[in-house]
């Protein structure tokens, strides 16, 4: 993984994701000014602070501070897409799981043959 600073980190995820800092300190329960500064290297979040930035900007805690490799690219997707299903309620998780087992059995047999 390449470490990347923080502020150019969050800079670049704030772009992709379309988020003012308004959203992201809404989001957070902190000031546009914390975010801010976050922003441009003046303080860091605090500890507690980071897993919910994470949450807010849907990477996970790592991906605020590191660019993920070709090999960490799979792990990270698998990440996110776990805590997306995690946020969701409990029947919609559910039937999320049985739209994915049915996707599964579909595409099986020409995973087959593509092998």
């Amino acid at each position: 993984m390449k470490y990347e600073q923080f502020n150019v980190r969050l800079r670049t995820l704030k772009q992709q994701r379309r988020l003012s800092c308004e959203q992201i300190a809404d989001a957070m329960s902190v000031t546009r000014r914390t975010v801010q500064s976050w922003l441009t290297g003046t303080s860091q979040p605090k500890a507690d602070q980071i897993y919910r930035l994470a949450k807010v900007m849907r990477v996970t805690p790592n991906d605020l501070f590191y660019l993920a490799s070709d090999g960490d690219v799979q792990e990270s997707m698998i990440l996110r897409v776990n805590a997306l299903v995690n946020d969701l309620p409990v029947d919609h998780q559910r039937q999320l799981m049985a739209l994915m087992g049915n996707w599964i059995e579909l595409t099986e047999p020409f995973l087959r043959k593509a092998s």
